[in-house]
């Protein structure tokens, strides 16, 4: 599986601009039919707010995300605010929700805990023939989440929005976790 990680420059609380510049990042990449799953970041199009108003995704907001799989027939992961809930979201190649897992631990020293709900569940789904344990950001922080999934997954997605000063927190926890 070709797996491609979207990292853009996403412009803060503007939902529309960044939608229009994943689609030039994805015009201009000239291997985008290889690609089988593209992975984007943590609060995807809103970037990491606790404005709840932008961060909740919309029905086009999904539709956006299921128009790019579908189009291009890959996987898509993308992140997003539902219900209340900070959530790594994938599609299939024909854009349909095949999971949504919902962050567990929430950054208390930014105030996600104070606007957004946390998640429960500990999954693992398949995808292209692959079981993936999902999390996102701060979670990584908790080994038993992965531990408690290693025997189930065969690969870990981390969707994230670190400020570049905390990237070597970000590669060591990624690491310890692979091991």
């Amino acid at each position: 599986m070709k797996i491609a990680v979207c990292q853009y420059d996403a412009k803060w609380e503007d939902k529309e601009e960044n939608k229009g510049r994943i689609e030039t990042l994805l015009a201009k990449y000239p291997r985008r039919a290889e690609i089988d799953w593209l992975i984007f970041p943590e609060m995807t199009l809103s970037g990491f707010t606790m404005k709840k108003a932008v961060s909740e995704l919309s029905a086009e907001d999904h539709a956006f995300f299921s128009g790019l799989a579908a189009e291009h027939e890959f996987n898509v992961s993308y992140g997003g605010v539902e219900k209340g809930c900070n959530n790594l979201i994938t599609l299939n190649r024909k854009g349909r929700r095949v999971n949504t897992y919902s962050k567990i631990h929430l950054y208390a020293f930014g105030g996600e805990d104070k606007e957004y709900k946390a998640g429960a569940g500990l999954e693992v789904f398949e995808l292209d023939g692959l079981r993936v344990a999902p999390a996102v950001c701060f979670d990584l922080r908790f080994p038993y989440l992965f531990w408690n999934r290693a025997e189930k997954a065969d690969i870990y997605v981390v969707i994230a929005a670190w400020p570049k000063k905390r990237a070597e927190h970000w590669m060591t926890l990624l690491r310890a976790r692979a091991v």
